[in-house]
């Protein structure tokens, strides 16, 4: 496994499985400090924030680990769901 996937077990009502979960690593940011395109740690894809909501949203199984939250003005960012390990965080 690289450094770029997360191994979770999950337990399921028939059996104990393993879900690899997408690290994102922010490059880019707007002016306000708003997160506009991150990276797949591992393979070094690059996605625009609008990209990475719209698949949270749609409940794409490798974007389990983050969540968005919607701010005032109606623009949505995507944040890491809260666990005691920093390795997993947007950066």
């Amino acid at each position: 496994m690289s450094n770029g996937v997360l191994a979770l077990a999950e337990k399921g009502e028939s059996a104990n499985r393993i879900v690899f979960v997408m690290i994102l690593k922010a490059t880019k940011e707007s002016s306000t400090g708003l997160n506009t395109e991150f990276k797949n740690v591992e393979s070094g894809r690059r996605f625009s924030r609008e990209h990475v909501v719209q698949q949270i949203k749609n409940g794409n199984p490798n974007y389990n680990h983050y969540h968005t939250v919607k701010m005032p003005n109606g623009m949505e960012y995507v944040r890491s769901n809260a666990d005691k390990s920093r390795n997993n965080n947007i950066e």
